[in-house]
C-alpha cells in the first residue's frame, strides 16, 4: 500500500512555468519540487504556529530576561573568524 495521495491544485500558467524551469534548473521533477517546496513551508507555518503559542502570553521584556538567564549558563568561549558579525 502506498502511502502517497494525489491531490489536484489549480495555479496560474505562469506559476505552473516558472515551477517547471526551477525544477528544470535544479535536476529535479516538478512533483519533487513542490514537495519539497510545501515540506519547508508547512514546517515553517507549524514553527511559527508553536513560537507564537509559547510567547502569546509573555511580553518582550520577560522574553529578554528568560533569554539573558539562557545566555548566562553558556560558558564563554573564542568565536571562530567564519562565525563572527
Amino acid at each position: 500500500m502506498s502511502n502517497t495521495n494525489t491531490v489536484l491544485v489549480r495555479m496560474p500558467r505562469d506559476l505552473k512555468q516558472r515551477l517547471q524551469e526551477l525544477a528544470q534548473t535544479q535536476g529535479v521533477s516538478v512533483n519533487q519540487l513542490i514537495n519539497y517546496a510545501l515540506s519547508r513551508e508547512v514546517s515553517y507555518m507549524d514553527a511559527r504556529s508553536y513560537l507564537d503559542q509559547r510567547l502569546a502570553d509573555k511580553f518582550p521584556e520577560q522574553i529578554r530576561k528568560d533569554f539573558d538567564n539562557v545566555m548566562e549558563k553558556v560558558k564563554d568561549r573564542d568565536v571562530p573568524d567564519g562565525d563572527k558579525i
